[in-house]
């Protein structure tokens, strides 16, 4: 029998294979940590307002029409000297060092292969002439493999002066232009929401330190220019929660200042942001989710991203990813969520039930006032005047015969309500007006009960009270229900009927409007075993109602 089976290992190469790299097309590989160009205009905003550059305003101009972006800073500018070491180190992957520019060296080149051709031009301080210009044209670095040659041209005719500006004399130090940029919209497309909200939620930290002011031009293809100046950084102005810190060593700690964002036109916008204690570079939570996926709770995504939330979740050991929109995927990482998932149940889930309660009820107050309107228009009809004279019998407005009584500590009456309309009493047919946010004197609107309008609390003058009431009406199994005293018609949002409408805006609008209808309607008809007769067909007749709601728009093919 033969010995067992013996391995061997090769101890050393019989033979060595190379490994041909064209450095050229490597830079542009690199460039493409930076795929569209508004991560580029973000990298060279980042690099002007870095450690020793410092720019107190940056100029930024993008010009579809001539396909050229200029980004400029009046910072400290640079020196030859730096600026070659800089470039020496763009594939080392160095942290920020005394010469760099940018956390990484690869920003240096990141307009690589989504522009032709793009400069950079500097006179370092205190200097006023002897400005330098660095060249780099994509196809041709493309082309030069491992000898790498950037041209280097003097300037002569710039002349530093601050606050001046001209054909020759510049209030800038430094500036990357990009010529002949790219028509592929899903590379070159930015827009000036977005990039003033980028610039805000990457850098704002450092714009405040410094006190950095941004000014953004952008021409469209067809020649308009729009302009955002005076970009500057911004405060929290949400209500602010405790700030919490949680774990320490060995696992670093994680720092939570966050804030119930405030509402806004548009609801509330709040954004978290994410960084790395003792930098002042921020991405929003949106990104950082994306990389967490599977060590975060749906429930905590939902909360991160929904807009209730903003301030900022620093990280102690966290590390940034090259691209600066997430962290690394580490140990570091999973502890970081971890803390998050642990702030929300102990601290945060609270807060945010809270505030998405308000939301809803704020959304519903809004719905109600865009529904309310279409019932003005509807009780200026003369056909419907005797839904009018319902409306007109309601007891919300002065103190007398059928008026609700004033408050008797503070003499005031009326229900809190924010106002849509400002018909007068007896003049239905008046027309339009303007849509008030804040109480008129004499003048009682259709209005909607909720959260917003609690500053309200007195009714003077004639009335015309019809309000809506937005509530969890437990234990009853009706839709909705008419308070004729104070002239409340009050939805039941626990209601089937209501909760399946609630999937989206036009469709809890469209109930509403018909629920109205049928309360004022039902209140044109004989008290008594009638009405309650009537009433009872009305609620049959709902369930064809919300049937329709829901499956009209899609059977008409719309």
């Amino acid at each position: 029998m033969k010995g067992p089976l013996h391995m061997t290992t090769a101890t050393q190469p019989t033979q060595t294979a190379q490994i041909k790299v064209n450095a050229g097309e490597a830079l542009l590989h690199l460039a493409g940590f930076y795929p569209t160009l508004l991560e580029v205009v973000l990298e060279l905003v980042q690099n002007a307002l870095d450690v020793d550059v410092k720019a107190k305003k940056i100029w930024i101009r993008i010009d579809y029409r001539a396909r050229r972006i200029f980004v400029r800073d009046n910072g400290r500018g640079t020196s030859v000297e730096q600026f070659d070491r800089a470039l020496a180190t763009v594939a080392t992957r160095e942290r920020k060092g005394k010469d760099s520019l940018g956390q990484f060296g690869i920003g240096l080149i990141s307009p690589l292969g989504k522009c032709a051709m793009f400069t950079f031009a500097s006179c370092p301080t205190p200097m006023r002439d002897g400005y330098k210009q660095w060249t780099f044209e994509s196809e041709k670095i493309a082309r030069q493999g491992d000898n790498i040659l950037i041209p280097v041209t003097n300037r002569d005719d710039l002349i530093f002066e601050a606050n001046r500006g001209g054909h020759t004399r510049v209030a800038w130090r430094s500036e990357v232009s990009l010529h002949d940029i790219t028509t592929d919209a899903t590379i070159s497309r930015i827009t000036m929401e977005t990039l003033v909200s980028a610039i805000l939620d990457r850098y704002n930290a450092t714009m405040r330190k410094m006190g950095t002011i941004v000014q953004i031009d952008i021409v469209d293809s067809d020649g308009r220019q729009h302009t955002r100046d005076n970009i500057t950084a911004v405060e929290f102005r949400g209500v602010p929660l405790e700030e919490i810190v949680l774990g320490g060593e060995p696992k670093g700690r994680t720092t939570f200042r966050l804030y119930i964002s405030p509402i806004t036109s548009n609801g509330r916008k709040g954004r978290v942001l994410m960084g790395v204690e003792g930098k002042d570079f921020r991405f929003p939570a949106h990104y950082f989710v994306r990389f967490a996926v599977g060590l975060l709770p749906e429930e905590v995504v939902t909360a991160l991203t929904s807009g209730l939330l903003e301030g900022e979740i620093i990280s102690q050991k966290a590390r940034l990813s090259a691209n600066r929109q997430a962290f690394e995927k580490d140990d570091n990482l999973v502890e970081l969520c971890v803390a998050i998932e642990v702030w929300y149940k102990t601290h945060g889930k609270k807060h945010v039930e809270d505030a998405r309660d308000t939301r809803r009820e704020e959304r519903f107050q809004t719905l109600g006032l865009r529904s309310m309107k279409v019932l003005e228009q509807l009780l200026r009809d003369p056909a419907n005047s005797a839904l009018l004279s319902v409306v007109r019998s309601f007891g919300n407005g002065t103190v007398g015969k059928g008026h609700t009584e004033p408050d008797e500590v503070s003499g005031e009456q009326g229900i809190p309500s924010l106002a849509v309309g400002n018909p007068k009493s007896g003049d239905a047919d008046s027309g339009p007006h303007r849509d008030p946010r804040k109480d008129k004197p004499r003048h009682i609107p259709l209005s909607v009960q909720g959260p917003e309008g609690k500053p309200r609390r007195t009714v003077k003058g004639s009335s015309l009270g019809l309000q809506f009431a937005h509530e969890a009406m437990e234990g009853s199994q009706d839709l909705w229900k008419l308070d004729v005293v104070q002239g409340i018609l009050i939805f039941n949002i626990r209601h089937p009927h209501w909760i399946a409408c609630d999937v989206n805006d036009s469709k809890i609008m469209r109930l509403q409007e018909v629920i109205a209808m049928q309360a004022l309607t039902l209140e044109t008809m004989p008290d008594g075993a009638q009405r309650k007769c009537q009433r009872q067909v009305l609620d049959e007749l709902n369930y064809s109602m919300v049937y329709w709601i829901l499956n009209a728009d899609k059977a008409r093919g719309s």
